[in-house]
C-alpha cells in the first residue's frame, strides 16, 4: 500500500514540476533542466571521489585495527551498526580502508568498544605498541610506570 502512495506522490510531484515549467518561458526552462543536470552530476563525482576502490594504507590500518577490536569485543557486524548509529555499508568500506573515517567518526566508535579514539589509531612504533600492551593494565600499574619514568627525566 506504501509503494502505491509514494507512486502517486511521485506522479503528483512530476505533474506540480511539469505545470511550473510550463509558466515559465521555454529558454528559462530548459536553462533549469541544464543546470539540474550539472548540479546532479557534480554530487555523484563528489560522492565516487570519497570512496575509493582501493585501499588507503593508513585506512587500511586502521579499519584491520577495528574490525579486531570489534570481534574481540564480541560485537556482531549488525550490533557493531547498530551500536554506533554508522551503515551497514560505512562499517563494511571503513573496515577495509576504503574510506578514511573522521574523527568523530572514529569517537562513535571507541565509544561503542568502550576505548579511545588512541586505542583506534594505535600504529607499530615502540611507543605506539607499549602503549597498546598497557591498554587493559590496571590504573595502579600504570602510575607506577609514569612515576618511574619521570625518575628517569630528573
Amino acid at each position: 500500500m506504501a509503494h502505491h502512495d509514494d507512486r502517486r506522490r511521485g506522479a503528483a510531484e512530476r505533474i506540480a514540476r511539469l505545470r511550473l515549467i510550463a509558466a515559465i518561458p521555454r529558454f528559462v526552462a530548459l536553462e533549469l533542466e541544464r543546470s539540474a543536470r550539472v548540479f546532479h552530476i557534480r554530487i555523484l563525482a563528489k560522492a565516487s571521489r570519497r570512496h575509493r576502490t582501493e585501499p588507503d594504507a593508513v585506512a587500511e590500518r586502521i579499519g584491520r585495527r577495528i574490525r579486531a577490536l570489534r570481534q574481540s569485543s564480541s560485537f556482531t557486524f549488525d550490533a557493531f551498526v547498530s551500536e554506533t548509529g554508522l551503515g551497514r555499508g560505512y562499517v563494511s568500506e571503513l573496515e577495509r580502508g576504503l574510506v578514511v573515517p573522521t574523527v568523530g567518526t572514529l569517537a562513535r566508535i571507541a565509544a561503542a568498544l568502550d576505548l579511545t579514539v588512541a586505542d583506534l589509531v594505535v600504529g607499530q612504533t615502540e611507543r605506539e605498541l607499549l602503549f597498546d600492551e598497557l591498554r587493559a593494565a590496571p590504573a595502579s600499574l600504570i602510575r607506577s610506570l609514569r612515576d618511574q619514568a619521570r625518575l628517569r627525566k630528573s
